[in-house]
Order: C-alpha cells, then sequence, then structure tokens
C-alpha cells in the first residue's frame, strides 16, 4: 500500500558495533533487545551517542505508551549515549516522540539533533551543549546522572 508519507521499520535487533581494523574483528557494543542505531562517536573517541527504544522492550512502558508504540514506533526513540567500549548506557533523553540521528560538534562539547517532540510533531534540529547544565534540563538528565 502506497503512502505519502515517510516511514522506516526501526528493526528491533539492530545493534552497534564496533570494527576493530588490526584485527579484522566486530564488538557488538549494544546486546540488548531493541533499535539501536544512529550512532555517533565523541571527537575524542571516548563516547558514542546514539538513538534507541530498548526502552519498549524492556517492561517499563505504560498501557498508553504501549499503545502508542504498537501504532508508532518512532514515539519511543530517545538518545543514549556510551563509552565507546559499550559500558556505561545512560538515556539523554526521555519522553514521547522521537530523538534521533545525534551528532557531536567538532570540539566534542555539543550534540546536535531531531526530534519530532514540538507541539506539531514536526522535525527539527535542536543543539545542546552536554556538559551544560541548562542542556541537561533540556535533555531531561537529572542532577549527578551524567557528565
Amino acid at each position: 500500500m502506497m503512502t505519502d508519507c515517510y516511514s522506516w521499520d526501526y528493526d528491533e535487533s539492530f545493534d552497534i558495533f564496533f570494527y576493530d581494523t588490526e584485527t579484522d574483528k566486530y564488538t557488538n557494543l549494544t546486546n540488548v533487545r531493541g533499535y539501536d542505531a544512529e550512532g555517533s562517536v565523541s571527537p575524542d573517541g571516548k563516547w558514542v551517542v546514539f538513538t534507541s527504544n530498548r526502552r519498549a522492550y524492556d517492561g517499563a512502558m505504560t498501557e498508553s505508551e504501549a499503545a502508542r508504540f504498537k501504532h508508532d514506533p518512532a514515539v519511543m526513540l530517545d538518545l543514549y549515549r556510551m563509552k565507546s567500549d559499550g559500558t556505561g548506557v545512560q538515556r539523554l533523553t526521555d519522553g514521547l516522540g522521537y530523538d534521533g540521528g545525534p551528532f557531536f560538534s567538532p570540539d566534542g562539547k555539543q550534540l546536535a539533533w531531531t526530534s519530532n517532540r514540538t507541539r506539531k510533531q514536526m522535525s527539527q534540529i535542536f543543539f545542546g551543549e552536554w556538559t551544560h547544565q541548562e542542556a541537561r534540563k533540556r535533555l531531561g538528565l537529572t542532577k549527578g546522572s551524567c557528565c
């Protein structure tokens, strides 16, 4: 069936891998159920930010969220960060809607990402200094939860 809107399959088995060019081996960094994709590595190589709907699969959804997720899998996509070895995974955004496509600025101090958590649910580009207190509020981080 053809529609006039864009859609994407947020495959629950997508994972993020590290490829070692010296050993020619892959290491799975996000081996959990859920769409883990759209990753970006910090300029210093210490962090990876990525998009995931893993919360939709860990039993943490309300009935209302589950109903919305069944209709639109993008509704549970949040930004996460982890150390580049796959440890220390933390959710950076928390709310219904799509937060994805994160990228670090060249100096590693800011993130840019797309979100449709606007009044009209239209995608917008957001920027935030991820180590700055105000940005932490915009990202939904609590005191002491990050950085």
